[in-house]
């Protein structure tokens, strides 16, 4: 369960969070996702705010995460 922000962030893509990073992570944990268990996410991006639908393939949320992204300050000081 741990991961979960994790896969959330990850399905953004690469080039928003090289310029991005995560200022608040908002989780609804629903079920424990299991060692093996394959799970996708689900991910809407509205501007500077994504949300993400973690669920198994059998359809069962496993989580629900909220991300607001900020300007990541050490790119600018490059």
């Amino acid at each position: 369960n741990s991961f979960y922000p994790l896969w959330a962030s990850e399905s953004v893509e690469r080039e928003f969070r090289l310029m991005y990073s995560p200022g608040e992570i908002i989780i609804s944990f629903k079920k424990e996702a299991l060692f093996g268990e394959e799970v996708t996410v689900n991910t809407q991006v509205d501007e500077l705010r994504t949300s993400h639908v973690i669920q198994s393939e059998d359809g069962k949320e496993h989580a629900r995460v909220s991300i607001k992204w900020v300007k990541d300050n050490a790119l600018t000081k490059l």
